[in-house]
């Protein structure tokens, strides 16, 4: 393939140009008129020179010992799909397939795969029933914390939190030479027997007593890396690393958009705008009420200080925690700003000055502006505390 074909491929499925873009920037900046029915029969022409190496790179993961499948939605022509991956330490494999089930993995695995799969809990990966299992630390890390945040009360988390802080705290003594293999085998025996001592008692909380169920079903997958952690991860990051890529190849090009991150794109878009729209009728209505006397002139410092972080907030760390819990405060000021007037003992009269249309209009639009600002940004907060897209 020559390495004009070589971009154009790069161009389309590595960064992400659609092929109407790949054409314009070969006419803009090469001259080269090419159409986009051409630039699909160049895509397809790659992949059938890849599909010999592709195959190879397949066979070499079935034969590896030790094996990291993932995946995560990918939109094609509008229907989702997923995008699957399976990562070694020298080799990784993708394949787009409809589903999310046994059928797609082991496609790439082979349903008799009998080496090591480090894995998250994904229910079709325990039909590999031939595979010796792994389940990921990190995701269950990552669960515990959130259940020791909404329930602080109950100790399960905590305590298997630590028993598997303290698994990985084994692993890396060994890998420095700390502790032999006799005390990894022994280490491991009661790091088994403890945790499952602690599974006959998760507590009375519904959350924790099914994340306790799913740790009795991924038992027997959670202390593998310990029988040789020099080759067994305990997560799976090597296929989310893989993933990684393609993933923000997904979020910059609209088309592969998953319906979460649209839906979360647009929360965060519509709370900017409502956020930016609350502090321009802010400043204005303040402003009037300088101007009519019902406010004072002289603070005028702390309130352009004010201005100041409320801008930061809405325009820098829009897509932060710091940033929702700012834009909270402007709707809980825009909101209250009609409360605070409408209370007042001269609202009439202002109502039915010159001006008075203007400035009763920027108090409904204010407390409209500021309870949907307001609600947006307690709802992203929420998100984030919950460990949802953010």
């Amino acid at each position: 393939m020559s390495i004009l074909g070589a971009l154009r491929v790069v161009l389309n499925k590595q960064l992400g140009l659609s092929f109407g873009d790949v054409a314009t920037l070969f006419q803009q900046q090469y001259g080269l008129r090419i159409t986009t029915s051409g630039l699909v029969h160049a895509v397809h022409r790659a992949g059938r020179h890849a599909l010999p190496t592709y195959e190879a790179l397949c066979n070499t993961i079935r034969e590896s010992p030790v094996v990291t499948p993932d995946e995560t939605g990918w939109k094609v022509a509008g229907t989702l799909q997923w995008l699957w991956t399976v990562a070694t330490p020298d080799t990784t494999v993708y394949a787009i397939q409809p589903g999310r089930g046994f059928d797609e993995a082991a496609a790439l695995l082979g349903a008799d795969y009998d080496g090591v799969i480090v894995r998250d809990g994904w229910a079709p990966y325990r039909k590999f029933t031939q595979a010796i299992p792994q389940s990921c630390l990190a995701h269950l890390l990552r669960r515990s914390r959130v259940l020791l945040t909404d329930h602080p009360r109950t100790t399960f988390p905590a305590d298997v939190r630590a028993t598997l802080q303290q698994a990985l705290a084994v692993r890396d003594r060994y890998l420095a030479g700390d502790v032999s293999d006799h005390g990894l085998a022994v280490a491991r025996g009661h790091l088994e027997a403890r945790l499952n001592r602690r599974l006959d008692r998760p507590g009375t909380v519904p959350d924790v007593q099914r994340f306790a169920a799913h740790l009795a079903v991924e038992f027997p997958a959670l202390f593998t890396f310990l029988l040789d952690p020099t080759t067994i991860d305990a997560t799976n990051w090597r296929a989310e690393q893989a993933l990684r890529p393609a993933v923000v190849t997904r979020t910059v090009w609209a088309s592969h958009r998953t319906a979460p991150a649209r839906s979360h794109m647009k929360r965060n878009v519509v709370l900017t705008i409502t956020s930016l729209l609350s502090i321009l009728l802010l400043t204005l209505h303040v402003t009037d009420d300088i101007v009519r006397g019902i406010s004072k002139a002289e603070p005028a410092n702390i309130a352009i200080l004010v201005l100041a972080v409320f801008l930061y907030g809405t325009l820098v760390l829009a897509e932060q925690r710091s940033g929702h819990v700012i834009m909270l405060f402007v709707g809980l000021f825009a909101a209250g700003m009609p409360v605070i007037h409408m209370r007042g003992a001269h609202y009439p009269e202002i109502a039915k000055s010159a001006g008075g249309f203007f400035f009763v209009w920027t108090l409904w639009a204010l407390g409209g502006l500021g309870v949907f600002t307001f609600v947006l940004s307690a709802q992203g907060l929420w998100a984030m505390r919950r460990g949802q897209p953010r």
